[in-house]
């Protein structure tokens, strides 16, 4: 599926969000991002997830796919606290889906990264560490970064 639009800096939405959560008592609450997709990168324990109303569990090396306009919330596990990196993205579309979806319809949104297991842990464990030294222009760089593990993930699916 070859991409047909990348992120684009100048969409009134704002620039592409990443951010690192290491808290062992981290609870989102329940929100919905209108024109956001977010890509949650367990880098290790556990994190619990509601979206919509169905309840998923990702592990280490899981990438949870939260498309725009689902009501969820996240929430790392007591047991065995998770380390997140979560990067939000909006305005690309693949051939043949709709603007910001990366799931076909009633897919499961917890990806085990599998084979791409150490190039997904690379590139966000990079992302997680340029991070404080990112000036804005870099955070359009690092959206499209975001999408390319994506897409390399899920187009197995």
């Amino acid at each position: 599926m070859p991409v047909k639009r990348c992120l684009s800096p100048v969409k009134r939405h704002g620039f592409p969000r990443f951010a690192i959560s290491d808290d062992p008592k981290w609870e989102s609450g329940h929100h919905v991002h209108d024109n956001e997709t977010e890509l949650i990168y367990v880098k290790k324990g556990v994190a619990r997830f509601t979206i919509d109303s169905s309840l998923y569990v990702a592990h280490a090396d899981d990438i949870v796919v939260i498309e725009r306009g689902r009501l969820h919330a996240v929430a790392s596990d007591v047991n065995d606290p998770a380390t997140t990196c979560t990067c939000a993205l909006y305005g690309f579309q693949f051939q043949g889906a709709e603007e910001n979806q990366l799931l076909q319809p009633h897919s499961c949104p917890v990806i085990a990264a599998g084979q791409g297991k150490e190039v997904i842990k690379t590139l966000f464990n990079e992302l997680s560490v340029i991070l404080p030294q990112v000036k804005i222009a870099n955070i359009f760089v690092m959206g499209c970064i975001c999408l390319y593990v994506s897409h390399s993930l899920l187009r197995k699916f």
